[in-house]
C-alpha cells in the first residue's frame, strides 16, 4: 500500500527540519567552543611570547653588565701594566691601547644589540605565525560546520 500518506508528508519534512535545527545548534555550540579554544590559545601564545621577551631582556642586561665588567677589568689591568712599565695612559700609545679597548667594547655592544633585535623579531614573527595558524584552524572548523549545516538543509 504505497499510497499517499498525508501524515508522513507533513512529519518527514518536519523531522528533517527539526534534525537540521538540532545540527545547527550543535554546530553553533561546536563553533562557540572552537572560538573559546582559539581565544585561549591566543592568550597562551601572547603569554609565552611575553615570557620569552622577558628572558631575552634579562639575558641582554646580563651580557651588558658582563661586558662592562670585562672592560673595567681589562682597562685596569692595562693601566697597571703600563704603570709598572712607567708608561702614561693619558697620551700616546697608552691612550691608544685604552681607546682600542673602548672601541672593541662598543663594537661588541653594537653586535649584541643587533643580535638581540634579530631575536626579538624572530620571537614576534613566531608568535604571529602561531596566531595565523590558530586563526586558520578556527576558520577551517567554521567552514566545515557551515558546510555541514548547508548539506543538512539541502539534504546532501
Amino acid at each position: 500500500m504505497g499510497g499517499f500518506n498525508p501524515i508522513s508528508a507533513v512529519l518527514n519534512p518536519l523531522g528533517t527540519l527539526v534534525g537540521t535545527a538540532f545540527n545547527t545548534f550543535k554546530t553553533a555550540d561546536s563553533y562557540d567552543y572552537a572560538r573559546a579554544v582559539y581565544d585561549q590559545q591566543n592568550k597562551q601564545i601572547l603569554a609565552d611570547a611575553k615570557a620569552q621577551q622577558a628572558q631575552l631582556d634579562l639575558a641582554a642586561q646580563k651580557d651588558a653588565a658582563d661586558r662592562r665588567d670585562a672592560l673595567r677589568r681589562a682597562m685596569a689591568k692595562q693601566q697597571a701594566a703600563f704603570g709598572g712599565q712607567g708608561i702614561s695612559t693619558t697620551d700616546g700609545s697608552g691612550e691608544a691601547v685604552l681607546l682600542g679597548l673602548l672601541q672593541q667594547n662598543d663594537e661588541d655592544k653594537a653586535y649584541a644589540e643587533k643580535l638581540d633585535k634579530l631575536k626579538r623579531e624572530a620571537l614576534a614573527q613566531d608568535a604571529a605565525n602561531k596566531q595565523r595558524r590558530n586563526l586558520l584552524t578556527l576558520q577551517s572548523n567554521y567552514d566545515r560546520a557551515r558546510n555541514s549545516i548547508a548539506g543538512s538543509l539541502l539534504g546532501l
